[in-house]
């Protein structure tokens, strides 16, 4: 099976498992957008809003008014959702299946485990950001309109892109987790994986006071990048500029599926023997 047919499977039963499972992404919705709201609401309880919105506005490293802090807050969020979804989910999926269903004999079957691999590490991320930030869409249109949803758009393309990145990014740690090593609880690298990559992309503090080995961290990942498409968006809306920052992502997009084809094809040949 070609890579193509590798990625339509995988797609119908990302698909299936979605209709299943629908609810899971309702409290994902939920819980982001409380999360959103909090950020700028629960402080001004104990202060003033002007006074929140320039201490938010500092953390940040752009003015903001209640319009932008909302765009931002809720963008952050979403960031945060999916980074935390795709991390654990694309290296629980695979040692799951591998480790403990033994389902590698069925999947030898039908396709090399190098397109499996690379399918599931693209299409899962891609689902998985769409269906985790569809309540952007609906935050950011109430609170600017039409410009707001045309943000959205832009700010989802960004998501969906750097999830695919961070898909490829993890399908690396669960290649070594699976099949190079005898860890027998991944879920510990992975809850300590997407912490670490968030604290160091700036998004919850400016980049220059986040900790260099967490800032190079980070810089392995599309984060930091993401990070600045958000505060263009707020400030300046769609320029020039970002592309910049696209083409930081789509260079470790290429690394990233260069690395996973090397370590995908000496497994596959493993596995096989």
């Amino acid at each position: 099976m070609k890579l193509i047919d590798a990625i339509k499977a995988v797609s119908y039963r990302e698909v299936v498992w979605i209709r299943r499972y629908i609810s899971d992404y309702i409290v994902i919705w939920i819980m982001p957008s409380f999360f959103a709201l909090s950020m700028i609401f629960l402080p001004s309880i104990i202060g003033s809003m002007s006074e929140t919105l320039n201490r938010f506005g500092m953390i940040v490293g752009i003015p903001l008014d209640l319009r932008k802090a909302l765009v931002v807050s809720f963008s952050i969020s979403g960031i945060i959702a999916v980074t935390g979804v795709v991390i654990n989910d694309v290296i629980g999926t695979l040692f799951s299946e591998i480790r403990i269903m033994d389902v590698t004999p069925i999947i030898l079957e039908s396709v090399s485990m190098k397109n499996y691999l690379i399918a599931t590490s693209i299409v899962r991320p891609i689902i998985m950001s769409f269906a985790s930030t569809l309540y952007i869409a609906i935050a950011l249109t109430l609170i600017d309109g039409i410009n707001g949803f045309l943000t959205y758009l832009f700010l989802e393309i960004a998501i969906i892109i750097s999830s695919i990145v961070l898909g490829l990014y993890s399908m690396i740690f669960a290649i070594i987790l699976v099949f190079f090593s005898n860890i027998r609880r991944p879920w510990t690298i992975a809850n300590s994986l997407a912490p670490a990559v968030l604290a160091g992309s700036g998004l919850y503090i400016p980049i220059s006071m986040v900790p260099l080995i967490l800032r190079i961290f980070a810089y392995t990942t599309p984060l930091p990048e993401v990070n600045s498409i958000i505060k263009m968006l707020a400030t300046i809306g769609i320029s020039n500029r970002l592309f910049i920052s696209f083409t930081v992502i789509t260079i470790l997009f290429a690394l990233y599926v260069s690395l996973i084809r090397i370590m995908s094809y000496r497994v596959d040949i493993g596995v096989r023997k």
